[in-house]
Formats: structure tokens, C-alpha cells, sequence
């Protein structure tokens, strides 16, 4: 199998498994918003920044369409994650 095909084999094969893990996966755990607002989605805050309990920070970086789940999920690039399902917040590195 050439190079090429070995890579497609492989995105083919991480996608069926990105459609099987649980939206959970993708989301951030419990987290502390700081407490700058930068908005609100419904009656909902949205912080600028949150960090997870291993004191990782997250910065918000949209909201995601309504659709279905796994569509949303596969919108999402590498290193962001959500809260409440429908914001999604970028990890600083």
C-alpha cells in the first residue's frame, strides 16, 4: 500500500471512530469561568476564557449550528472542545 493510500485508509478509518465516541469526549469537564463576559447564548453566559480543574484554559471560539451530533462533532478542529454542547472553547497552548 503506497503512502497515499495508507493515508486515506487511515482518515477513513479515524472518522468511523470519531462518529463512535460519545459527544462527552469532546466536551470540557468541570470548569471556572472567568468572569469577564463576552455575551450570552439564550439566557446562558458566555465567558471569554474557563479553565478545567488541571488548570488547562480555554478560550471561546463560537457556537456550534444546530444539527446533528456528530456533524457538530466533526466541525470541531484540533484542540477545541464545548460547553453545554453548543459553545465551543479553543485550548491555549
Amino acid at each position: 500500500m503506497g503512502f497515499a493510500s495508507t493515508l486515506r485508509h487511515h482518515s477513513r478509518r479515524s472518522d468511523r471512530l470519531l462518529r463512535r465516541m460519545p459527544i462527552e469526549y469532546f466536551e470540557i469537564g468541570p470548569y471556572v469561568p472567568e468572569p469577564e463576559t463576552i455575551g450570552f447564548l439564550g439566557d446562558e453566559p458566555i465567558a471569554a476564557r474557563v479553565h478545567d480543574l488541571n488548570g488547562h484554559v480555554f478560550e471561546f471560539a463560537g457556537v456550534l449550528a444546530d444539527g446533528p451530533v456528530t456533524r457538530q462533532v466533526e466541525s470541531l478542529a484540533p484542540g477545541e472542545f464545548l460547553i453545554g454542547r453548543r459553545m465551543i472553547y479553543r485550548q491555549r497552548r
